[in-house]
């Protein structure tokens, strides 16, 4: 029987897992106990604007967690109906990708949310403490994990200030950078750098002077260079921009050494080279209002995108890995979809065999999930490769922006029924964990040069 479960991580995987875990097997166990276990000293304010989905929207709101977003009124983030796109030489329209219908209705009554990270953050963690079996450790750096001295059936987790922590079941849910995966899992699949990265930041909209010429976000496109700029809050206080850009990895090897895994600048230097990177590759830009933007921000952050290896181990003993740390690919970088269907699907499954084997949990979990990550993986590959290839043709893009269903929408048949299985489809106009990179790839080849 289960008694205590660790979860490495605080992520949107972790904390997704926690609170699906303790609604599904608290009416089983009232006693049992999670415990997230997070490297940080508090909760993460790092990571920029993150892009919620329709379906991601929906999970959130199934786990309860939308509504606590609400709560923060204007920090809650703001809806968006559609990315416009734009030449970042020419200024001109290069259309818009839809996260509505074509006479505007919503999917459902989702469309995406644009949102600090740090925000979503703070909404789980509200759902997390109304739940009151479920703790969070903060400063717990995972350095490796081991079979109980005395029970078999357990599993000790070592953190880096020498404490340790034993457990039933042990959810890998500490992203692409997973140090359950390198040190307990599959320690051969170590992240790659893509060659891409996000140099992005974050300032206030009440000091532009220009007219801002779109309504909620936009993508400018080049070939050099691609410019996420997008609002963040229902107010629209503020502006969150990002650069998307090849970057050498002679300098993400620079800056990791000197400021560390969550690649936090520290160094005056760095900064100044970052804030040069933008402005030198951005400066065919026309459009006004978007110059001003790329002139505003002095402390830029550089987040380089990792992919791991596809194919590869999810659990081993009492191990499974969950979201990034199992299938972290690029375009789809820190997909929120995945993590929370991974969560949500894994508490179910588990419900549904708590009383056998957690091998045979594990087995039935990949099984309904490995088809659909292969494919997704094999999409992904494909969408990469050919966003560097400019010689595509404009009716190769239908085949392109055909939606990946997610397991949400594959299959009327789930499981187990539950507290948040949902058969009912929302229909995607794109992929459906259609993130920033996904929308940046599926565009680029309509970029000027």
């Amino acid at each position: 029987m289960l008694r205590e479960i660790l979860i490495v991580g605080a992520g949107t995987a972790g904390l997704a897992s926690a609170i699906a875990l303790g609604k599904n097997l608290t009416p089983r166990n009232a006693d049992i106990r999670i415990s997230i276990f997070e490297r940080k000293e508090q909760l993460s304010t790092s990571g920029g604007a993150v892009s919620l989905t329709p379906m991601a929207q929906k999970l959130l709101d199934e786990l309860g967690v939308l509504s606590e977003l609400d709560n923060l009124g204007s920090e809650g983030g703001i809806q968006v109906g559609s990315v416009e796109l734009f030449s970042l030489r020419t200024s001109r329209s290069l259309g818009q990708v839809r996260f509505t219908d074509e006479d505007g209705n919503n999917y459902g009554r989702f469309v995406a949310r644009r949102v600090m990270r740090s925000s979503l953050a703070v909404a789980m963690v509200a759902v997390i403490e109304k739940l009151e079996n479920i703790s969070i450790h903060y400063n717990k750096k995972l350095v490796d994990g081991y079979p109980d001295e005395n029970d078999a059936n357990r599993i000790t987790l070592r953190f880096d200030d020498g404490t340790t922590a034993t457990g039933d079941l042990v959810l890998g849910c500490d992203g692409v950078h997973s140090t359950t995966r390198t040190q307990i899992v599959d320690p051969q699949n170590v992240a790659e750098y893509t060659g891409i990265s996000f140099i992005q930041s974050t300032f206030d909209a009440s000091t532009m002077k220009s007219p801002f010429y779109f309504q909620t976000t936009a993508l400018n496109l080049s070939r050099q260079i691609s410019l996420l700029t997008t609002f963040c809050d229902q107010n629209r206080d503020n502006i969150f921009i990002a650069a998307i850009l090849p970057v050498s990895q002679h300098v993400v090897d620079q800056h990791r050494a000197g400021s560390g895994m969550e690649f936090q600048l520290t160094s005056r230097a760095m900064t100044t080279a970052l804030r040069y990177m933008v402005r030198e590759r951005s400066r065919q830009c026309t459009q006004p209002c978007l110059r001003e933007m790329i002139d505003k921000p002095r402390d830029w952050m550089l987040y380089p995108v990792y992919q791991v290896q596809a194919g590869r181990k999810w659990y081993i003993d009492r191990v499974l890995l969950l979201g990034d740390a199992a299938h972290a690919m690029p375009p789809r970088d820190e997909s929120s979809t995945y993590a929370l269907e991974d969560a949500i699907f894994f508490s179910q499954i588990l419900t549904r065999y708590y009383d056998s084997l957690l091998q045979d949990a594990f087995r039935a979990f990949e099984n309904l999930r490995r088809g659909l990550i292969d494919k997704a993986f094999d999409a992904s590959r494909k969408l990469w490769q050919e966003s560097r290839d400019m010689g595509l043709l404009p009716s190769q893009i239908k085949e392109l922006i055909t939606p990946i269903p997610s397991s949400f929408e594959k299959s009327t048949e789930t499981p187990k029924t539950g507290t948040f299985v949902t058969t009912a489809a929302i229909p995607v106009p794109t992929h459906d964990s259609f993130s920033d990179l996904s929308v940046y790839s599926l565009a680029q080849r309509y970029a000027d040069n």
